[in-house]
């Protein structure tokens, strides 16, 4: 089998797209909407998303997770505190499952903050988790995407493109 290294630099020279239908992503970052199922109606067989991050919050969370353990932590920490809400970090995806789990498993509601773009493999690994009734996800590209799309920087980035 190439090496990691080699197999990303043919993908990334080609004007092709890659679909890879396997168990064992393991070595393999990707993000979560960048997994899909296959779905059929009447006949007809379509891709649709195998996660949903995008859901409204209708329970308050006991705690607060991030993956982050800098800025969107700090950030999350300082906009949840002002309701009550503790905020910790699992310094890492790795980090995640574990400290998801011990607070489901004592029933407490959680969200769960992480960046979308790289941590796919782990999510598969982990589905239970993040998966759980009690637990929520908000899960987008990362944290310096929802920066460069709110309405504080965009002024700014209107500026830098018009020169």
């Amino acid at each position: 089998m190439l090496e990691d290294y080699k197999v990303m630099e043919l993908l990334a020279n080609s004007q092709s797209y890659l679909v890879i239908i396997s168990r064992n992503v393991k070595s393999l970052v990707f993000g979560v909407n960048n997994i899909f199922k296959i779905s059929s109606n009447e006949g007809y067989h379509y891709l649709e998303p195998y996660y949903n991050f995008n859901v409204s919050f209708y329970r308050k969370p006991y705690v607060v997770i991030t993956e982050d353990s800098n800025s969107a932590y700090e950030f999350y920490r300082k906009l949840f505190n002002l309701k009550g809400i503790n905020v910790m970090s699992s310094n890492g995806k790795t980090g995640l499952p574990k400290i998801i789990k011990h607070y489901v498993e004592s029933n407490y509601n959680v969200l769960v903050v992480f960046d979308g773009c790289g941590i796919g493999n782990m999510l598969l690994e982990n589905h239970q988790y993040f998966s759980h009734p009690r637990v929520q996800c908000f899960a987008e590209e990362s944290f310096e995407w929802i920066l460069l799309v709110s309405d504080v920087f965009y002024p700014i980035l209107k500026r830098i493109r018009n020169g």
